[in-house]
């Protein structure tokens, strides 16, 4: 693709960026953070793998929570608990 292509293009995203509401944002913005906690993960368990290290015998240093303590109330809109609202999903894609 042309460099004048892809500033097409970019522009074409930003434009519709603008479309997406802020609670979409959010998701998007926590599951890029999600992604790469678990890329992180990953290379952690393959370097252990490499090394021989018993990955039983390693007591956890810090919990899922602890590291992902500063997502807690990061979106501002949207639903409280998305596994007690049933409707969350309502009318989306119409």
């Amino acid at each position: 693709m042309l460099p004048r292509e892809q500033l097409i293009q970019r522009q074409r995203l930003h434009e519709e960026i603008d479309l997406v509401p802020n609670f979409a944002v959010g998701m998007i913005l926590l599951f890029a953070h999600l992604i790469n906690l678990l890329v992180k993960l990953v290379m952690v368990l393959k370097k252990a793998a490499d090394t021989g290290i018993d990955l039983k015998s390693v007591e956890p240093s810090i919990s899922a929570a602890e590291l992902a303590g500063d997502l807690a109330g990061c979106l501002d809109d949207g639903p409280l608990d998305l596994s007690t609202n049933p409707t969350y999903m309502e009318g989306f894609g119409s």
